[in-house]
């Protein structure tokens, strides 16, 4: 349940970072659906530019990391007084244990997957109903007055949680350069 609320949560978050882009798309005269497609394919694009030049750098430091740890593992221990030898370490590690870690790994890997294109779907859907989506959540109040302001309090949480995600991404980028 707590990997579904974070997932929830994430997707808000985007969704409050995006809609002012699809609000100003919409006031240039395009329609919702085009607006939120052009949003996210853009987003998504510029992600893409960004994380793809960093996969040879990651993968290039596992492989060294995957070599060099044998020393490392003998360095460390020799920082506190252990002594450790290549059959004291392949003791350590059996092959049950290393098909239970590869099975770990993958559903690790397989479940972040899933994660990401969740909260991509859903972020997506919520900025395409984000009109019903909110009055959705209004009408859980019984009075006309509590729903007008839980509607004025989604707008604020979005204002708020949007420029914070905005802020992060401009952050980021000149950091990055």
């Amino acid at each position: 349940l707590k990997e579904i609320l974070l997932i929830i949560f994430i997707a808000y978050i985007i969704v409050a970072a995006l809609n002012p882009i699809v609000e100003f798309l919409r006031r240039k005269g395009f329609p919702r659906t085009i607006a939120v497609l052009v949003t996210f394919f853009v987003t998504m694009s510029l992600l893409i530019l960004l994380i793809a030049p960093l996969v040879p750098f990651f993968v290039s430091q596992i492989q060294q990391l995957a070599k060099s740890f044998p020393s490392y593992l003998q360095q460390a221990a020799g920082a506190i007084g252990v002594q450790l030898s290549t059959r004291d370490i392949g003791a350590l590690v059996t092959p049950q244990q290393l098909g239970q870690n590869a099975f770990a790994l993958a559903g690790g890997v397989f479940g972040g997957f899933f994660s990401i294109v969740s909260t991509i779907a859903i972020s997506f859907y919520l900025l395409l109903s984000y009109g019903s989506a909110k009055n959705a959540v209004a009408g859980l109040f019984s009075e006309k007055q509590h729903q007008e302001r839980a509607i004025t309090t989604i707008d604020q949480i979005n204002e708020k949680l949007g420029a914070w995600l905005q802020g992060q991404f401009a952050l980021s980028i000149s950091i990055g350069l």
